[in-house]
């Protein structure tokens, strides 16, 4: 029997290739939780209730990177929530319209506003000290007012571009990072499914292969087969 109260929540580990929301490069796997409504069986022999999935009731599904769902699970309570990619919704396919600008777009786009937000500056400036060469004498408040408009171009040297320098330091700490956790995430799934020893094999054949297409030898065979 269905009720709208009842539920089932699922969490699976996926593998493929795709672009998570909040993420700027492809996953190849990454953690997917849906949620079903549930059909309640009575049972007649112990006197319970078994809840199972009703498969053509999804709810909701969700796709989650490794590094969100390590967000996701160690952060209830704080922030604002962590994003997540909505693959379908009450049983519509949602589509891949959004995808989250990289590093390199984000770093172009903070680099063209401050540079933007500063020629600006400097065109306004650029008319007072016009103004200033076209007088027949330069005086004392003319001098100072020279004066401020060079220290306002050197703070602009000496303050600016180290914040630009740091912006693109931690966009790319963030990248990394990411790609960290994706890669060990992706590796203890090969690990779940060759097993340690299969796959320490592997990689030992692989570099035998690879030391042997190094030195030109044909006797290579495909040791991942």
């Amino acid at each position: 029997m269905r009720y709208d109260n009842v539920g089932k929540i699922v969490v699976n580990r996926a593998t493929g290739r795709e672009r998570l929301v909040g993420e700027e490069f492809d996953a190849n796997s990454f953690v997917s939780i849906t949620l079903y409504g549930g059909n309640v069986v009575k049972d007649g022999v112990l006197g319970r209730d078994e809840i199972f999935n009703n498969l053509s009731d999804r709810i909701v599904e969700l796709e989650l990177s490794p590094r969100q769902w390590g967000e996701f699970v160690s952060s209830f309570g704080v922030g604002v929530g962590t994003t997540c990619t909505i693959r379908s919704a009450t049983g519509r396919n949602i589509k891949n319209k959004y995808v989250t600008p990289n590093s390199v777009e984000r770093s172009e786009h903070t680099i063209n506003h401050v540079l933007n937000e500063k020629l600006k500056d400097f065109s306004e400036k650029q008319e007072v000290i016009k103004e200033i060469f076209e007088k027949k004498s330069i005086g004392k408040a003319d001098r100072e007012k020279l004066g401020a408009l060079y220290a306002d171009f050197d703070n602009f040297l000496s303050s600016t571009i180290p914040y630009i320098k740091q912006n693109l330091r931690e966009e790319a700490n963030d990248v990394l990072n990411s790609a960290e956790t994706q890669f060990k995430h992706d590796l203890n799934l090969i690990t779940d499914q060759y097993g340690k020893e299969s796959l320490g094999q592997k990689v030992k054949d692989w570099d035998v292969r690879n030391a042997a297409l190094k030195h030109g030898s044909s006797e290579v065979g495909n040791v991942w087969e």
